[in-house]
């Protein structure tokens, strides 16, 4: 999240090396293209949070609530526009004001809570996760926005064979959001896809795995198990 937002901290003068921060944020990017979500699916420390909640056992029968990407998506998109545009002095007239030091659930690990938003916001995003996949993520989190976009680059991936697939709709209701619909549909910018691996072993048909874009086939070595890319 800091490595998104501080590039453009730099641009107004809040950061003096704009290319280090640029650096930062490539480097991140880089890694969300050579594994779908690698950073947010398997190293966010609110994002690990925020996914043992929802996979508590005991949870489980709770109804879980899906909302349509393109509503969590305009939110997200919205906030970081508007984050924007207070940035750099376009709305308000004053550079330098930040919206997610405001919303910042990285504080929670060093106990830094300067504004009452701050923990407002983790409490909020983990009493939701009881009921929905990943709040934050899919709601606030401005590389959670960026990197959806450099999934459409992923080199390793969730992937669907279309010739195989049949429609049964078995990984889509173990998906926890929106995104294997999206993929099942064969939509170019479907929801975001945090490579959690709900869906691998559900399929009856075979017909999804996770492996190397390129690789032109998809394989497993019997049925039930996750499919893997040659």
């Amino acid at each position: 999240m800091e490595g998104a937002v501080k590039v453009f901290k730099s641009m107004v003068g809040l950061y003096p090396s704009v290319g280090t921060k640029v650096l930062g944020l490539v480097f991140f990017l880089a890694l969300a293209i050579v594994g779908n979500k690698v950073i947010c699916g398997w190293a966010c420390p609110f994002g690990a949070l925020q996914e043992l909640i929802y996979s508590i056992p005991a949870l489980r029968k709770i109804k879980r609530r899906k909302p349509p990407f393109w509503l969590t998506n305009t939110l997200r998109a919205g906030l970081f526009v508007i984050a924007m545009l207070l940035l750099f002095g376009v709305v308000g007239g004053r550079k330098g004001f930040v919206v997610y030091h405001s919303v910042n659930p990285f504080n929670l690990f060093n106990f830094d809570f300067d504004v009452w938003t701050i923990p407002a916001t983790i409490v909020a995003a983990l009493v939701l996760s009881f009921v929905m996949y990943r709040p934050f993520c899919q709601l606030i989190c401005p590389f959670g926005f960026l990197s959806w976009f450099a999934e459409r680059l992923s080199l390793t991936r969730v992937r669907v064979d279309h010739a195989k697939c049949t429609q049964c709709g078995a990984c889509v209701r173990a998906c926890p959001t929106t995104a294997t619909q999206g993929l099942v549909d064969g939509k170019v910018f479907s929801a975001d896809c945090f490579s959690c691996a709900r869906c691998l072993n559900v399929c009856p048909e075979d017909a999804i795995g996770y492996g190397l874009v390129l690789s032109r086939r998809l394989e497993a070595s019997q049925p039930g198990q996750v499919l893997r890319s040659p």
